[in-house]
């Protein structure tokens, strides 16, 4: 079995139709946006399509634009000198997990962590995984094999009638520290239980 019951993948990606008139029936979903927070360059609407100049933000059509200002303020403008949060327009950053990268915004200095550290954090999340693993009576390298197979093809790992190991995994903790074990960035909707009942 590769998807469920409704052919959907296990998250999916409203984000590819943000912002535009639907061809087909979606389903709900819950996204990421990119925001800034911006400063006012002169009085602009909630909504507005705004572009950064001169280290403020000001209105322009929505070619030439980088986002909106926020659209969930009350009704009223944001006058000049405001700080509000700046939206990104969908599809437009270049990389989204936590710090995000675009175009017309310089990148933000990534804080270092002192490779002593790095090490000590990947063993303790190798030791979390393992215990991870003999919790579900799989060994460590059988439940990495199981990520690297879900990432490659989206099939679940099918639990067998009489186990119940699947119960066990705990996505929101995995998926974090088998980033910092492996290097890999695993996207969003990859980060979900890839395990399966056989019914």
């Amino acid at each position: 079995m590769s998807k469920s019951a409704d052919t959907r993948s296990v998250a999916t990606d409203a984000l590819a139709t943000l912002g535009m008139i639907h061809e087909r029936e979606e389903k709900r979903d819950a996204i990421h946006l990119a925001v800034i927070p911006a400063v006012a360059g002169e009085s602009l609407w909630p909504g507005t399509d705004v572009v950064m100049r001169g280290g403020v933000a000001r209105c322009c059509t929505r070619a030439e634009g980088v986002g909106i200002v926020d659209p969930f303020l009350p009704a009223q403008q944001v006058d000049k000198g405001q700080r509000f949060w700046l939206i990104i327009y969908p599809r437009k950053i270049t990389s989204l997990r936590h710090v995000w990268s675009h175009p017309a915004f310089p990148d933000e200095l990534p804080v270092e962590t002192p490779k002593a550290e790095q090490a000590d954090a990947r063993q303790a999340a190798e030791a979390w995984m393992r215990v991870l693993a003999e919790n579900m009576g799989l060994s460590y390298g059988a439940l990495l094999g199981h990520a690297e197979s879900w990432l490659e093809t989206e099939d679940y790992v099918v639990q067998k009638d009489a186990e119940t190991w699947r119960d066990e995994f705990d996505a929101e903790g995995f998926w974090p520290r088998y980033e910092l074990v492996t290097g890999k960035v695993v996207p969003e909707r990859y980060r979900v239980a890839f395990f399966s009942c056989s019914c």
